[in-house]
């Protein structure tokens, strides 16, 4: 099954660059946040060597105790400044670099460490809320900055589309990524800015249309497996009525512990609302997670590997305002 989901990917990876005529080859990175070293090894033991994780803890917890063949690990999430320190000599690529302090704190480390550290610039070209970058228009100092910096080497761009229903919707922001990354090859060195990391699990086939030779695809679609080894026959959807942006914050933290959330925006202001929905999809993306639309102001974020069916005795609640749903 595992080894079966990974030809799969890598079928529809070469079938999109086909589509466009492209003749030169992608790096898939497997990213396996939320899940056991094991689906690392298993995911090594077939030939994907480049790995991703979004938090530094999570990684070096896992590099520990991983046994298998040599990997490339990737960070992928949000570095924190503070964090730089363990990063460094950690990972061999780091795709999240978006500030001039940033980049002076992996540079104070990386010297340390007499390390060259390889990143990617991010840029939030839709200028997202809820998804860290810097802006197209900071883009051109911050890239100029970074070539000053001696054990800094910039490799590229990385970009993260908002999620769509459609992921053809994503196609212009990548578009304009795409624009970035060819022309900042004009500052750099020849052969330099080689990576262009575009496209996760929902969209990456649009985004090896539209360029990108890096895709960051979850274990859940590559093969890794749940960390859940058992499932009840029956779990609890946790009802949230947000009423300000902040309470966006409940609603991730729920599906960080892979509980599934219905969000009810009744008696929510429209503009908050929208915040909420715009901040809350990014983080389900980023989860390898689902969000859907099931009625009028009404959505269910899924937490990844859980399928959910309602429920004959759906009309009972618990005193915890929670609804009981079937998982299959």
């Amino acid at each position: 099954m595992i080894e079966e989901s990974l030809h799969a990917i890598q079928q529809r990876m070469a079938d999109a660059m086909a589509r466009v005529g492209r003749v030169d080859t992608a790096l898939l990175v497997a990213v396996t946040k939320n899940h056991p070293v094991s689906a690392v090894e298993e995911v090594a033991r077939l030939g994907v060597t480049h790995v991703g994780e979004n938090r530094v803890q999570e990684a070096k917890e896992k590099q520990l105790t991983y046994k298998g063949p040599q990997l490339t690990w990737h960070l992928i999430g949000h570095l924190q400044v503070n964090k730089v320190r363990q990063a460094v000599p950690m990972f061999d690529l780091i795709h999240s670099v978006d500030s001039r302090k940033l980049l002076d704190e992996i540079e104070k480390v990386a010297t340390k460490h007499d390390k060259i550290q390889d990143v990617l610039l991010q840029v939030n070209v839709a200028r997202e809320a809820s998804k860290t970058g810097m802006t197209v228009e900071e883009f051109p100092e911050i890239r100029d900055y970074a070539k000053t910096l001696p054990h800094v080497r910039v490799r590229g761009l990385m970009c993260m589309a908002p999620f769509f229903d459609d992921p053809q919707e994503a196609r212009p922001i990548f578009r304009v990524a795409n624009a970035l990354f060819e022309d900042m090859k004009r500052y750099f060195e020849e052969g330099q800015i080689q990576y262009l990391s575009m496209g996760m699990t929902h969209d990456f086939e649009v985004a090896l249309e539209e360029g990108a030779n890096i895709v960051r695809v979850g274990t859940a679609k590559v093969g890794g497996q749940s960390t859940m080894t058992q499932r009840p026959t029956a779990m609890k959807v946790v009802v949230i009525e947000p009423k300000v942006f902040e309470d966006s914050e409940n609603i991730t933290h729920q599906l960080r512990d892979m509980r599934p959330v219905l969000i009810n925006f009744e008696n929510t202001d429209p503009h908050e609302a929208a915040r909420i929905v715009d901040f809350v999809s990014g983080a389900t993306y980023a989860l390898d997670g689902k969000l859907e639309k099931v009625g009028k102001d009404i959505f269910m974020c899924v937490p990844v590997n859980i399928s959910i069916d309602y429920n004959d005795n759906e009309s009972n609640t618990t005193e915890q305002n929670e609804y009981s749903w079937e998982n299959k």
